[in-house]
């Protein structure tokens, strides 16, 4: 992988790590934030699509290498998801049986209800997308060995998807074009860079064309915000989100200034898993406090408490080894994508 790709990615994990943060730290009673939720949308469509681009990148269809991507994910995937499943466990019982605070969740006391509460996700649970990263794992040769085998199958896996929308939003197959569409480029990464560059190329640096991108970017948001919940308008407006953030990208290939993601990439994964926690808290605290103000305020101040606690906490985690080790998935400390 290149320099510039690396950075690209980098930075667009980073951007879409805090458009989930964004995401979940809005309140369902706030209509007003639907725009806001329209446009952090795009963030897990463009995560799968990283994933399966990460996970073919180097890929062979063999048996050792599948063996290799099996094991490197137990590794990055499993045991941080056991680890703050656990982690969760623990703060929900502590808010729900010492402190006496109403949730909506529901944590057994007894050991075998307690390793299934654990084992299913359901205290932390945002780490659904990694359950389906597992599934997608095992499954994943088959996906590759069929693109691999011919460019064209690319074509009838998109046309099939149409029936995507009628499933689950937690379902691994929901995500069908974007997952066959990540593969597709790593598997054929020269013939997509000779398409990609000379769009890069032209695009490159144009602030017209991107200022004109951001204002369709805005414009898709607001539109569709104003309609009523629509599962086939809300698929295709993942799509066409996830393709104008594609072009902002050719336009700029650093979306975001290069010392902030230099100090937040290493923290994405430990910011996705544990943001949960602090959004909870955030919401438990400041919301209350700040009813009488301006929603738009009190949001900011709730979006920017949130991350810088979620933030300090990641540093300071950073302190103590064998546990960010555990916490970051043994991954690189330079980045931290979910893969």
């Amino acid at each position: 992988m290149n320099v510039k790709l690396s950075e690209t990615i980098t930075h667009v994990n980073t951007l879409m790590t805090l458009f989930i943060v964004a995401m979940h730290t809005t309140w369902p009673e706030e209509s007003r934030l639907r725009p806001l939720l329209v446009l952090t949308n795009m963030a897990v469509p463009t995560f799968f699509f990283l994933s399966a681009f990460l996970y073919f990148k180097d890929w062979t269809p063999t048996w050792q290498c599948y063996k290799n991507k099996l094991c490197s994910r137990f590794y990055s995937l499993l045991i941080p998801y056991i680890s703050y499943n656990v982690i969760f466990y623990l703060y929900y019982c502590v808010k729900i049986y010492l402190l006496h605070k109403t949730t909506a969740k529901v944590m057994p006391t007894d050991p075998v209800g307690a390793i299934i509460c654990i084992l299913s996700g359901i205290p932390d649970g945002v780490l659904w997308y990694v359950q389906d990263l597992m599934i997608f794992v095992v499954i994943a040769p088959l996906l590759g060995i069929l693109i691999r085998h011919s460019k064209r199958w690319l074509i009838p896996i998109l046309l099939g998807s149409v029936i995507c929308p009628s499933l689950s939003y937690f379902n691994l197959f929901y995500w069908t074009p974007w997952l066959a569409v990540g593969a597709y480029c790593a598997l054929y990464v020269q013939d997509v860079g000779k398409f990609v560059e000379p769009v890069r190329k032209r695009l490159s640096g144009n602030n017209l064309i991107g200022v004109v991108l951001l204002m369709s970017l805005v414009a898709v948001c607001m539109l569709v915000s104003m309609q009523e919940n629509n599962a086939v308008l809300d698929y295709l407006c993942r799509i066409v989100l996830t393709v104008l953030l594609a072009l902002f990208c050719c336009v700029w290939q650093k979306i975001l200034p290069s010392w902030f993601v230099v100090r937040v990439s290493p923290l994405c994964f430990f910011i996705y898993c544990s943001h949960p926690a602090f959004a909870d808290v955030a919401k438990a605290v400041i919301q209350p406090l700040m009813s009488e103000i301006p929603y738009q305020i009190t949001y900011s101040v709730m979006l920017m408490s949130v991350l810088i606690s979620v933030i300090i906490s990641g540093m300071l985690l950073q302190r103590i080894p064998w546990l960010w080790s555990l916490l970051s998935e043994f991954r690189s400390k330079k980045t931290s994508i979910v893969r």
